[in-house]
């Protein structure tokens, strides 16, 4: 009788493992929305949402905004469309948010030759939440004074 039940825990183990989940879809490819210029330079910070229709084959087939500030729509819709999910038992939907934050930095550090460059950092919990921070470059700059003697 043990044997019998340490068998079919076992194969119930491995038939678990080797089946797709249809709910929940697994990441294989992921390709982050990039801060538009556009947004960054006039500081604009908001959330997108998205809902992406996954085929069997782990392909998007499909990307829809829920939601979204105009000027981060395409950026979405294009790194969505490059995600690649483990094959599927059937089609699925699943809902992405994606949250841009424009970050204020303290520029008291750098100096002129070497400046503060900005940097666009993404984290993540996927497949359901990205997380795109930036801000502006900070630069020194420094004021020379000339004197012209006639």
């Amino acid at each position: 009788m043990r044997l019998l039940v340490f068998v079919f825990i076992l194969a119930s183990t491995v038939f678990a493992q080797d089946t797709p989940a249809a709910d929940s879809p697994t990441l294989l490819t992921f390709v982050a929305p990039a801060y538009p210029r556009a947004a960054k330079e006039k500081r604009i910070q908001g959330t997108a949402i998205a809902e992406i229709m996954i085929g069997q084959n782990g392909q998007v087939l499909d990307v829809k905004t829920a939601s979204a500030h105009p000027v981060f729509a395409d950026y979405v819709i294009s790194a969505l469309k490059q995600w690649r999910f483990k094959p599927l038992t059937k089609e699925s939907t699943l809902r992405v948010t994606t949250k841009f934050e424009f970050l204020d930095k303290d520029c008291s550090e750098g100096t002129d030759q070497y400046p503060i460059i900005s940097e666009t950092h993404v984290s993540a919990d996927l497949p359901t939440f990205v997380h795109v921070t930036t801000g502006l470059p900070c630069v020194e700059t420094s004021v020379s004074q000339t004197r012209y003697k006639n």
